[in-house]
């Protein structure tokens, strides 16, 4: 994980994490192209609830991704990246296509982040 910009809360600008998220070549061969990939974003504390804030849904053939994640992919209207102040970012290679972790998925997590941050890299 590597976070180039972290802009805090207030700073006016709005809440948007991008980054760019590969797959290691080590586990390539554990992946088809068809092989679904989720990007989301989730409180960082476990206390404020584990639904991802904001989501994406691509497929291993679209690695390397250029994501962004916003209020524009929130998972519900009453919570949001905005809302947050710290999250965490999730990217999974799901071998059943569900969102939710199951035995055989691949995924790269950051660490806590402002929902303000540029230049985040996740590698699965």
């Amino acid at each position: 994980m590597d976070a180039k910009t972290a802009i805090g809360p207030g700073s006016g600008e709005p809440a948007t994490v991008r980054g760019t998220v590969s797959l290691d070549p080590a586990f390539r061969s554990l992946a088809r192209p068809e092989d679904i990939v989720f990007v989301f974003a989730r409180h960082a504390d476990p206390a404020l609830g584990s639904m991802p804030l904001a989501m994406l849904r691509k497929r291993v053939a679209d690695l390397p991704l250029q994501f962004e994640l916003s209020d524009n992919n929130a998972m519900s209207s009453e919570q949001k990246l905005s809302k947050a102040r710290l999250v965490i970012i999730t990217a999974r290679v799901s071998k059943s296509g569900d969102a939710g972790y199951r035995p055989g998925d691949l995924e790269g997590v950051s660490a806590a982040v402002s929902p303000r941050t540029g230049g985040l890299h996740l590698n699965i």
